[in-house]
């Protein structure tokens, strides 16, 4: 009996707010929040006593705002004001914590709690031509809520018109993405996600343009090995991808498809760069196999920015692997034509396909593991050009210890040179010598024939 009056009260504390509630837990959260994507009301049209805690809106119809708004939500409008509505029963141990909420959208909004504005992303106007998406990107907004156990979270909402929205590298496009967390918990996260993430693109950044600073020093001091300014314009096109963000802002919704696109291209440009330097660095002829990975570069571009959902996998995953299928094809060709330092590339190249699967696998399976999908990508991106430029030490260490070589051999030369003109000197030097004492004797023989002989005359 008493554990069926327990089970009744709990049943009718939620039964208070309605079926469509959202359940918080009665002294804490969990650590990594809740996801409030159950009990949501949606209703389209715009009145300001929508955002009111007292507004009955067991009419309206339910909906999950985190699903992809292009897909799956077509009772939103694209254009025009609508609104979101949720109940969330908040216990007394939940109201002595500062309780948070972290945000990813891809309209335009104004966040009510009990009826105040807390926040506003975006630009939200009855004119849909002055609707100004934003997508804040997981962003946290503290949640001030009063002392009752039941708050009302309401969200004033609008599509951008003409919007393309856009799948690529992992992107999704919820219509409203809200997490339940503790401040604490959302404060610090963002804080380790923005210090992880501001560390691996300065550590990218700065790894990336040393690479183009040393390969095309390379190239300046010998033009003709010309696979050192491929290398560099792979690491300048690198630096340009970490760029992107900081060309077209993708906070901004409506900017999205482009950033993403040109972000693209830059991956397909990276990979024909990339092969092609290995091609060159390895003397190897440029085979049909190279060939079909230019031709279908282009229509591999623009699957990935047509085709929405899947396409960019056709370009940036499919094409990736198979570019670097050939790489390691190539490098062990090399390998096996017994060429210096070949081995050290083709270990290169088979890391960078085995990382680059992890980082697919990883985000495919374990979306929640972004740092280490961000590891396998920073660590594949970066196997090819570092064992490049150890077997370009490599390799100088070879033509140094040649050159080092002829060296000893030319002073070997040019000291026999000098012995031997040193024996010439000295055999003519006897021989003047010879020749000075066989004339200083036949002089004197005449001499003293010549004495001889006037001797004889004067007798006669």
């Amino acid at each position: 009996m008493k554990y069926t009056i327990i089970f009744l009260l709990i049943a009718g504390h939620f039964c208070l707010y309605g079926q469509s509630n959202i359940p918080v837990a009665n002294d804490s959260l969990p650590s990594k929040g809740i996801l409030l994507d159950k009990g949501w009301k949606f209703h389209t049209g715009d009145k300001p006593e929508w955002a009111m805690p007292g507004f009955n809106d067991e009419s309206w119809q339910s909906i999950d705002p985190t699903a992809d708004v292009h897909l799956s939500l077509p009772q939103i409008p694209s254009s025009g004001i609508s609104w979101f509505r949720v109940h969330l029963p908040v216990s007394k141990g939940i109201q002595k914590k500062q309780l948070a909420l972290i945000i990813q959208q891809s309209g335009a909004s104004q966040i009510y709690l009990n009826g105040l504005l807390i926040q506003q992303f975006g630009k939200l106007d009855a004119d849909p031509k002055k609707v100004k998406a934003y997508d804040p990107m997981l962003k946290t907004i503290l949640l001030p809520i009063n002392a009752d156990t039941a708050q009302v979270l309401a969200v004033r909402f609008a599509l951008e018109p003409d919007v393309r929205y856009v799948t690529m590298f992992y992107t999704t496009n919820p219509a409203l993405w809200v997490m339940l967390k503790n401040a604490g918990n959302a404060l610090d996260s963002e804080s380790d996600n923005a210090l992880f993430q501001n560390t691996y693109n300065g550590f990218m950044l700065g790894l990336y343009l040393l690479l183009f600073f040393i390969h095309f020093a390379y190239y300046l001091f010998h033009p003709a090995h010309k696979a050192n300014l491929y290398f560099a314009l792979y690491a300048l096109f690198s630096l340009l991808f970490i760029l992107c963000p900081v060309f077209l802002d993708r906070h901004i919704v409506a900017l999205k498809y482009y950033s993403f696109s040109l972000a693209l291209l830059f991956v397909q440009i990276n990979i024909l760069l990339l092969v092609t330097a290995i091609y060159q660095l390895l003397d190897e002829k440029k085979d049909w196999l190279y060939w079909s990975m230019i031709l279908l570069s282009i229509p591999s571009f623009l699957i990935g920015t047509w085709f929405y959902g899947w396409g960019w996998r056709i370009s940036a995953d499919l094409m990736v692997i198979f570019v670097q299928l050939n790489i390691a094809r190539v490098t062990l060709k090399a390998v096996k034509r017994k060429k210096k330092g070949a081995w050290l590339i083709a270990g290169g190249a088979i890391f960078c396909l085995l990382l680059f699967v992890f980082f697919v696998l990883t985000l495919s399976i374990r979306p929640d593991l972004p740092m280490l999908a961000n590891i396998f990508f920073l660590l594949s991106g970066l196997s090819i050009p570092l064992t490049t430029s150890m077997y370009l030490g490599l390799d100088f260490g070879f033509v140094s210890n040649s050159l080092k070589q002829k060296l000893i051999e030319v002073n070997d030369l040019s000291q026999k040179n000098i012995e031997q003109e040193r024996e010439k000197q000295q055999i003519l030097s006897a021989q003047n010598s010879t020749l000075e004492k066989q004339v200083t004797e036949r002089t004197l023989e005449l001499s003293n024939s010549l004495t001889e002989l006037k001797e004889t005359q004067k007798q006669l």
